[in-house]
């Protein structure tokens, strides 16, 4: 079918997440307008309607061969875009129950998952060319597919060989995944595919993240043969990696785009609350990558499973890297392996505790949050977040909380957090002059309560804030909430009387 017999589809019998599909073919032309605006509008529609939160619905499944033909026509100006939709559907597909029936949200019983992944096995032949394409956005998810769809998985295995001689690096990892895929569905062909891989490993004139892939890839494929030499391995392989190999724009820290600065807001602004203002833009930093060896490293990591000194020692080496982006994403692995495990992490609390580097705020601030989240078992970092926060008011003044430059006030206010969390008086200071300031207070009074050997210095202001609450915007209840939480924490008695009467009518003097 091609684009113009898009309306020949009986769109309006179907359905989507919020209702009839008729607005389905209006995306589709969207994505292939010469207006740039015009497409991510088309995607981000299609992406929350037509494939909410990866569902697939029958709209889904019958756009899917208008969408192959936008991908595979030259005109199309963001071609990527449209084979990283199918890639997108084609895995969700995957992952389904190939016998169970859904619904969609109408009530109506669907086996669409079946019919896309049909429609996309018929045509799977053309990513074979797609992954020879001269733009390396359509070659990048093309390769992905090619690994999960092409059902002669022999060809599939040599088109993906055959591409990783010439290949830049990010692309090579793509490759090898891939071919780890092959294995995975394919089992005809998998000794070849987990013998191609064994050897790559081995292959020192490649680059370490090449190997380090091929290392992991193959481990994946053959679970049973998890041995002991693999993290030592892996070991070396993370000490090979140089920073220029992985850092992409040399003016962001990590690889990462450079945030704007941008002056702080203030605790009770009207509109979106401070609170969820915040949630949006830490949803902007997850799942961020800074370094094209995360990915390897976490599914290494989840193959390792309860293998906690492993894990440990391979945590200890990425937290050690050379690499900022490395060290940066090892973190939050840091992070969720502290959260599961009941032993002793004082190594790899100690570790994260080194990332907080007064030069880089970007990966301090990910430090103090995780060591803020990690209370108390993060104790161990207690005189490391001290010294970070002396570190940045001698450098910015006293005032850094309300600091100009987004990245410098966000490590500063997180570490102050993480240090107040561990009720450290050290804390006070910068917590009494963000509820004197205004500037972000909200974030000050969310740890204020587990400095209750400051009570007489915290309640008068956070008393002062609770009565400033204009209960009847609804916006604020989130900061009331907090506020009342924390006077509560610090159990001072001076705080009854506000505490009792937030909310009531205030007597406004006599008529």
């Amino acid at each position: 079918m091609t684009i113009n017999e898009i309306d020949s589809v009986d769109w309006a019998s179907m359905s989507h997440a919020y209702g009839p599909a008729s607005d389905v073919p209006g995306w589709l032309r969207g994505m292939v307008s010469p207006e740039s605006g015009v497409r991510d509008e088309a995607f981000s529609d299609f992406y929350s309607a037509a494939h909410h939160q990866g569902d697939v619905y029958p709209c889904t499944a019958a756009s899917l061969p208008f969408l192959f033909e936008m991908a595979d026509s030259p005109a199309t100006p963001d071609r990527g875009s449209v084979i990283e939709l199918l890639l997108s559907i084609g895995q969700e597909c995957l992952g389904r129950d190939p016998e169970a029936v859904y619904f969609t949200p109408d009530g109506t019983e669907s086996r669409a998952h079946v019919e896309a992944l049909a429609v996309i096995g018929e045509r799977a032949e053309v990513f074979v060319r797609w992954v020879r394409d001269p733009d390396e956005e359509v070659r990048r998810p093309a390769i992905e597919g090619l690994g999960l769809f092409l059902a002669d998985g022999a060809r599939a295995l040599e088109v993906l060989r055959s591409l990783l001689p010439g290949s830049g690096m990010v692309q090579r990892l793509l490759v090898v995944r891939a071919v780890a895929s092959v294995a995975l569905r394919d089992a005809v062909v998998h000794g070849a595919a987990a013998g191609w891989l064994e050897d790559l490993a081995g292959d020192t004139t490649q680059v370490p993240e090449v190997r380090l892939a091929a290392l992991v890839h193959r481990v994946r494929c053959t679970l049973g043969e998890l041995g002991d030499a693999v993290v030592p391995v892996a070991v070396g392989l993370i000490r090979e990696i140089a920073p220029e190999e992985t850092s992409g724009n040399d003016d962001a820290p990590c690889g990462a785009e450079p945030e704007p600065d941008v002056a702080a807001g203030t605790a009770l602004s009207s509109g979106v609350p401070p609170q969820v203002a915040a949630a949006f833009e830490d949803l902007e930093r997850y799942g961020r990558v800074h370094a094209p060896t995360s990915s390897l490293l976490e599914s290494l990591h989840t193959v390792l499973d309860n293998r906690v000194l492993e894990r440990t020692a391979l945590l200890t080496e990425q937290l050690c890297s050379a690499d900022p982006g490395v060290r940066y994403d090892a973190i939050g692995m840091a992070r969720k392996l502290i959260g599961q495990w009941r032993g002793d992490c004082t190594g790899l609390v100690v570790l994260i505790a080194g990332c907080l580097l007064p030069e880089d705020p970007y990966t301090s601030a990910a430090a103090a949050e995780a060591l803020g989240a990690l209370v108390p078992v993060s104790e161990p970092a207690r005189e490391a977040l001290a010294a970070y926060i002396e570190a940045a008011r001698a450098e910015h003044g006293p005032d850094v909380w309300a600091a100009r430059e987004r990245l410098v006030r966000h490590a500063h206010q997180e570490a102050v957090r993480a240090l107040a969390s561990l009720g450290d008086p050290r804390a006070l200071d910068c917590v009494l002059e963000a509820l004197d300031g205004g500037t972000d207070a909200w974030r000050a009074v969310q740890v204020a309560g587990h400095l209750g050997e400051a009570a007489g210095d915290l309640t008068p202001r956070l008393s002062k804030l609770l009565a400033d609450v204009d209960f009847s915007d609804a916006s604020q209840s989130m900061t009331a909430n907090a506020l009342v939480s924390a006077l509560r924490e610090l159990g001072d008695p001076a705080a009854a009387p506000g505490v009792a009467g937030a909310g009531q009518p205030r007597n406004r003097g006599r008529a």
